[in-house]
C-alpha cells in the first residue's frame, strides 16, 4: 500500500497498467503453456472472476474490506493480464465491425471519466438510483452486476458519443465564427 493507496484508483496504478500492457504487447509475451489456446487465458480470467466474487460474498461479511475489488489487488491484477493477453492477438477481419469497436474505442476515456467521478457514481448511481446495497454480498448480487456493468456502459457511451457532438458543433462554430 506504500507505492499506491487508492487501491488501484489513482494515476500511479493507471501507469504501471498501462506499461505492462505495452511491454506484453511490444514483446508479444505469451505464456508459453497456454498460449497454444487463447481460450486458456480466457477460461483464467473467469475463474479468477469468480474466485473474486466468491471472496467477496464469504469474507466482506467477517471482515467488511473492499480490498477484493481494488485494481492494485493480485487476483484483479491477474485476471486483467489474462484478459488483456486473450483479447490481445485477435485479428478482426470484417471491416465494418473494426469501425464499430474504433467507434466505440473512442468513447471509452470519457466513459472512463464519467464512471470514475465520485459524486456521480457511489451517491448517485450506486446509492439512489440501483441501491446496490441490496444485493452486495449475495450470489444474486454477480448477476446483477454483470448487467448493471453492460448497462451502466451503453449509456455511459451514449453520453459520451452526445458530449462529442455537441462539442464537434460548438467547435465547428467557432472556427466559422473566426473566419
Amino acid at each position: 500500500m506504500n507505492f499506491d493507496s487508492t487501491g488501484g484508483y489513482g494515476i500511479i496504478w493507471f501507469i504501471v497498467i498501462y506499461l505492462l500492457a505495452a511491454w506484453i504487447k511490444l514483446y508479444n509475451v505469451n505464456i508459453k503453456i497456454l498460449s497454444k489456446k487463447k481460450e486458456y487465458y480466457l477460461l483464467i480470467y473467469l475463474i479468477l472472476s469468480l474466485v473474486i466474487a466468491t471472496l467477496r460474498i464469504i469474507v466482506y461479511p467477517k471482515i467488511k474490506t473492499d480490498i477484493m475489488y481494488n485494481y492494485n489487488f493480485i487476483l484483479v491484477f491477474l485476471a486483467s493480464v489474462f484478459l488483456f493477453l486473450f483479447f490481445k492477438d485477435i485479428q478482426i477481419k470484417s471491416e465494418k465491425i473494426s469501425k464499430i469497436i474504433a467507434y466505440i474505442s473512442s468513447l471509452t476515456f470519457g466513459v472512463y471519466l464519467i464512471h470514475e467521478h465520485k459524486v456521480l457514481r457511489e451517491n448517485v448511481l450506486y446509492n439512489k438510483i440501483l441501491h446496490t446495497e441490496l444485493w452486495k454480498n449475495s450470489w444474486l448480487g454477480l448477476f446483477v452486476s454483470i448487467l448493471l456493468i453492460i448497462g451502466s456502459f451503453s449509456i455511459y457511451l451514449i453520453i459520451e458519443a452526445c458530449r462529442q457532438k455537441i462539442w464537434r458543433y460548438i467547435k465547428s462554430k467557432l472556427i466559422k465564427n473566426q473566419n
